[in-house]
């Protein structure tokens, strides 16, 4: 009886290792985009970064969770991610000035913006630029479809998923 028993034994063995290390690598991969609720190209945005924004952005706190508040900001960094990335494809620069324009412009528009950690401030003066500069453009409308059908983007699911027909993070469904 024994000489079954090994063999069952080690047929057992050899299918369940691969499964426990499977199921620990993807475990692994899971767990490193769990707090990314943006990814463009290579640079992630947190949710801690979009509550930093909706914050300096001074939405209401009741409003601040909303989804759709949520999405319409990820909107935004999506499409000034994809223009940051474009930009540099086309040697567009974002010069001191713009960035000077694009602060005050934000603290006369926005009430708590001063108020908000260097880091959340620095993620709003670059999109504004970028949104700006775009706008600008002789081609603004199609240099920004060209940059989010270029741009490699993530969306957290728990957010929803981006839409480049409307240019915008919208509900999965």
């Amino acid at each position: 009886m024994t000489a079954i028993v090994i063999p069952v034994k080690h047929r057992l063995l050899t299918i369940l290792l691969p499964l426990a290390a499977a199921s620990l690598t993807a475990g692994c991969t899971t767990f490193t985009d769990n707090n990314v609720a943006a990814r463009i190209n290579d640079v992630e945005y947190s949710h801690e970064d979009l509550s930093g924004i909706i914050n300096a952005i001074g939405i209401p706190e009741e409003s601040a969770n909303d989804l759709d508040t949520i999405r319409s900001v990820t909107s935004t960094l999506v499409i000034a991610g994809a223009l940051n990335d474009y930009f540099g494809e086309q040697s567009i620069e974002i010069t001191d000035a713009d960035r000077d324009a694009a602060t005050q412009g934000l603290a006369g528009s926005l009430p708590t913006f001063l108020e908000a950690p260097d880091g959340v401030q620095d993620l709003l003066v670059d999109a504004q630029a970028h949104l700006t500069i775009a706008s600008a453009l002789p081609n603004g409308a199609q240099a920004q479809l060209d940059a989010i059908n270029a741009a490699d983007v993530y969306i957290d699911p728990r957010i929803g998923t981006f839409d480049s027909a409307t240019n915008a993070v919208v509900a999965l469904g």
